[in-house]
């Protein structure tokens, strides 16, 4: 990458930008539960795709201590595909607003990027939410959501003022 840019990006979340990531402890209070990451969050809400049963998400809460564990138990939820491709990308909209307005710490962090533009960068081949950094592509959808979210806080403060809200 040329250096004339490389402050103008974040390629992953490490570092002084580990906040960015959905592992992050963060509690996130969603649907009627509070979640100890946006990833257990995410991870939980496929569990509502398959059935209303609150037992199976207080279930999940309990053995998945760690991001990672909810990660990989999220993997195995029998799911169809499609119903959850189509919501996917707003329930993390969604979580990830919470994460960043709900926390003021975090979503100071998140202003404090600037206009950096904000990339999922992985070595484990995520080329939906990130950019595989070995090939270098991806779609990105995670760091897309983060810009959006950290536009729309920045909007909303120098919105107040007037009394309007766009979050």
């Amino acid at each position: 990458m040329n250096s004339l840019f490389e402050s103008d990006i974040i390629e992953e979340f490490s570092g002084d930008y580990r906040f960015l990531s959905n592992f992050w402890p963060c509690e996130i209070k969603y649907k009627g539960f509070t979640f100890p990451s946006t990833e257990h969050a995410y991870q939980a809400v496929k569990w509502l795709c398959v059935s209303n049963n609150d037992q199976l998400i207080l279930d999940f809460l309990g053995k998945a201590t760690t991001a990672g564990k909810a990660k990989r138990m999220g993997r195995l939820i029998p799911i169809d595909a499609e119903i959850w491709d189509n919501a996917k990308v707003e329930v993390m909209k969604e979580i990830t607003i919470i994460k960043y307005v709900e926390h003021i710490e975090l979503g100071n962090l998140l202003k404090s990027t600037k206009n950096k533009y904000i990339q999922e960068g992985n070595s484990w081949g995520d080329v939906f939410w990130g950019i595989d950094l070995k090939t270098g592509k991806g779609k990105n959808i995670l760091g897309n959501i983060l810009m959006h979210v950290r536009s729309e806080i920045i909007l909303n403060e120098q919105n107040q003022w007037i009394g309007t809200s766009r979050l």
